[in-house]
């Protein structure tokens, strides 16, 4: 059952109004019901009262289609404020998938890693994202897609080819609940004992017009479209923290790793964790608008994970989106 603000009720009321509406006041917030931990059912709750409190008609909705529906509806309407993604880095990419271009986003981080929210300043606090909302500011950002022979998958993060990936896959192959931290133990030890690191072949264009002409190898291959992985592991410090134009800029940054093995694995986890993956001499990086990623070998079965979500297997095709995220974000101070 929705959880609507004390107001909600009066604002739905009638719905040509909602077009003519100059300062949309609606807000969708997408919940799990089901979620492990006190705070991810009792926050969203917390957020409906406080935008009712700054005057926004706020609905609470657990089910992520009406969600997504509600939210187009509202926008399509000149109605909607935000459609709020309480959760983590996995929910926000399926609202941005199941949302139209466009729509604006906020997001309460309740997941395990919350990157992008991390990456913006987004604290796991009902007042702040409240406040956020009412008064933040609107941030265009690029996107990332991946198309297999499953289908198209919009990421917000990276895309990658290689050992993480197949952790990613042995994860969700073994799931059972809520993912936590320690969910990630076994499936990152039987992947280290037995993964093969096949190599993977990259043909990249520098622009979305042009043909691709680049060849590349690599054992592990990341596509990033803004700086962030789980585990506080840095692939890109060269570029510092602020990512606020290559965030928009039509590109994806390639990081390619071409030697594979554990002890290699080992070598660049430590590299990486330090913020110090420029010393890897085995690491490349480079932009690219659009890239294929395929396996060197083709009777080899490489998987495709996109913001730690599994997404089959390779070839893969992953171009950019531009502009096609719409957040809301604190204000700069």
């Amino acid at each position: 059952m929705p959880i609507r603000s004390p107001s909600t009720d009066s604002a739905k009321a009638p719905r040509m109004s909602e077009r003519s509406n100059p300062s949309p006041r609606r807000v969708t917030v997408l919940f799990n019901p089901h979620a492990g931990r006190a705070k991810a059912r009792a926050l969203p709750d917390e957020l409906v009262s406080r935008l009712a409190e700054a005057g926004f008609a706020a609905e609470a909705v657990p089910d992520l289609a009406d969600a997504c529906g509600e939210a187009n509806r509202l926008h399509r309407a000149g109605a909607l404020r935000a459609i709020v993604a309480a959760g983590g880095d996995g929910t926000i990419a399926e609202v941005v998938n199941r949302t139209e271009p466009g729509v604006p986003i906020a997001t309460l981080p309740l997941g395990t890693e919350n990157l992008l929210a991390r990456h913006h300043g987004i604290a796991c606090d009902a007042a702040a994202v409240a406040d956020t909302i009412a008064r933040g500011r609107v941030v265009d950002l690029d996107v990332g897609r991946a198309t297999t022979e499953a289908g198209s998958r919009l990421f917000l993060l990276m895309a990658s080819a290689g050992l993480d990936a197949e952790i990613i896959r042995r994860l969700h192959a073994g799931r059972r609940g809520n993912i936590s931290h320690w969910s990630y133990i076994a499936p990152i030890l039987s992947a280290a004992a037995t993964y093969r690191y096949p190599v993977v072949r990259i043909v990249g264009a520098e622009s979305p017009g042009k043909e691709a002409v680049a060849e590349r190898f690599a054992r592990w291959a990341l596509a990033f479209n803004l700086p962030c992985y789980a585990g506080m592991l840095r692939f890109l410090p060269e570029y510092g923290r602020d990512w606020t134009t290559r965030a928009s800029d039509g590109r994806l940054d390639l990081c390619r790793f071409e030697c594979g093995g554990f002890w290699h694995t080992l070598y660049y986890y430590v590299w990486l964790l330090l913020g110090r993956a420029e010393r890897i001499g085995t690491r490349q990086v480079e932009q690219f608008a659009r890239m294929r990623l395929e396996a060197a070998d083709a009777r080899e079965r490489i998987p495709l994970q996109v913001d730690g979500d599994p997404c089959g297997f390779l070839p893969a095709e992953i171009d950019v989106l531009a502009r096609r995220l719409r957040l809301i974000a604190p204000r700069l101070e």
